[in-house]
C-alpha cells in the first residue's frame, strides 16, 4: 500500500495578525464599566449595540476583574447585584473597556459562550484603527465577535476571532452588552490560551491610568512569514519610541493517509482567507 502524506496548516481558522501591543508606564487591574440603565428599545443587531455605545451612561465603575454573571427569574422591574451596583436588571445594558495583557505568546481564541440576549466583543488592531493607548471606548463595535440569542430557537448564534499575541503585552478590548427584557440575563466571555486551556473568570484584564499614546513608548507588532524560524525587529523613532516587529514562521502538521495510487505526493494545502497583513 502506497501512503500519501498531506500537509496542513496548523492554523484550522483565520488567524488574525498585525495586532499592536503596547507597553504601558503604569496599569490599574480590572476594566472600565459603564451603566446604561432602563434600555427598552428591543433590537437585536450590531447596529443597536452601536446605538448604545453612543449613548451617555448612567454611571461608570471602575476595577472589574470578573465580568461573567448569571441572572435567572428576573421580573420587570427588579434589580439585581451587577458588578457591585444595584441595576435594573429587566432592561439594562453595559459597555466594558480596558486592556488584555497577554500572559504566553501564541493563539488565543476569544468567544462570547454565553448572551442573554446580546452581546459584541472587539479586539484592539483587527480593524486598524486604534492606537494601541489610546482609549479602548473608540473601537468599533462591530469588531470581533458578535452574539445574539435567538428569538426563534432560543439558542445563541456567535462567532469567535483567533489572535497572536504576545506575552506581556496589552491589547485594547471593549464589549458592548444588552439585556432585553425579564426571565434571564448571562453573559460569560471564554478565551482558549496557547496551551489549549480555557479560562472565564480569571482573565487578565487592566486599565492604563494614563491613556497618552506618547507614554506607551513600546509596540508589537506580529505576522507570519515564509521563514523557519522566528525572528525579531526592533526600530527606535526619533521620538524614542519603540516599535518591534515579531515574524514567526508557518507552522504545518503532516497527516498520512493511504490511496490507492503508485506513488507517494505531499501536498500542501493554505487557507485561502489566512489574513497576514
Amino acid at each position: 500500500m502506497i501512503l500519501k502524506s498531506i500537509t496542513f496548516l496548523a492554523f484550522v481558522t483565520p488567524v488574525v495578525l498585525g495586532i499592536s501591543g503596547c507597553s504601558p508606564p503604569s496599569t490599574e487591574s480590572g476594566l472600565a464599566v459603564d451603566y446604561f440603565d432602563d434600555v427598552e428599545h428591543y433590537n437585536f443587531s450590531s447596529d443597536y449595540l452601536s446605538t448604545i455605545d453612543a449613548m451617555t451612561p448612567d454611571y461608570t465603575k471602575y476595577g472589574v476583574s470578573n465580568i461573567d454573571f448569571d441572572f435567572t427569574g428576573i421580573s420587570e422591574g427588579d434589580y439585581g447585584d451587577v458588578y457591585g451596583r444595584q441595576t435594573p436588571v429587566d432592561y439594562f445594558a453595559l459597555r466594558l473597556s480596558g486592556y488584555f495583557l497577554a500572559p504566553e505568546t501564541g493563539t488565543y481564541t476569544f468567544q462570547i459562550t454565553l448572551a442573554d440576549n446580546q452581546a459584541s466583543f472587539a479586539f484592539g488592531g483587527v480593524t486598524e484603527t486604534l492606537n494601541c493607548c489610546s482609549s479602548p471606548s473608540n473601537l468599533q463595535v462591530n469588531g470581533s465577535v458578535y452574539a445574539s440569542l435567538s428569538s426563534t430557537t432560543g439558542e445563541l448564534e456567535t462567532t469567535a476571532t483567533t489572535v497572536y499575541l504576545v506575552a506581556g503585552d496589552y491589547y485594547p478590548v471593549k464589549l458592548i452588552y444588552y439585556q432585553a427584557g425579564p426571565t434571564a440575563g448571562t453573559f460569560e466571555l471564554t478565551a482558549t490560551y496557547p496551551d489549549g486551556n480555557s479560562h472565564t473568570t480569571d482573565l487578565p484584564w487592566y486599565s492604563i491610568n494614563d491613556t497618552e499614546s506618547e507614554l506607551c513608548t513600546t509596540t508589537t507588532t506580529t505576522n507570519i512569514w515564509t521563514g523557519t524560524d522566528t525572528e525579531t525587529f526592533t526600530e527606535t523613532a526619533s521620538d524614542g519610541n519603540v516599535f518591534v516587529t515579531i515574524v514567526v514562521p508557518e507552522s504545518t502538521t503532516t497527516i498520512t493517509e493511504p490511496w490507492t495510487g503508485t506513488d507517494t505526493t505531499t501536498t500542501t494545502i493554505y487557507p485561502s482567507n489566512l489574513n497576514d497583513t
